[in-house]
């Protein structure tokens, strides 16, 4: 994956909430004091970005 900008690094921490289903690419997330963070799964985005390449 190839990205433009990277906004911060940020440590995960141990209580990553496993979303009870998918958002798209989103497989979890934990919140952070300025908001939630979401993690998106590459793999998931890659195939996502290709459809739309493709179509």
């Amino acid at each position: 994956m190839y990205v433009a900008e990277v906004h911060g690094i940020e440590s995960l921490p141990d209580e990553v909430s496993v979303l009870p289903e998918r958002q798209g690419a989103v497989l979890s997330q934990f919140n952070l004091t300025e908001g939630p963070v979401k993690l998106i799964d590459p793999e998931l985005l890659s195939r996502a970005i290709d459809n739309l390449v493709e179509a």
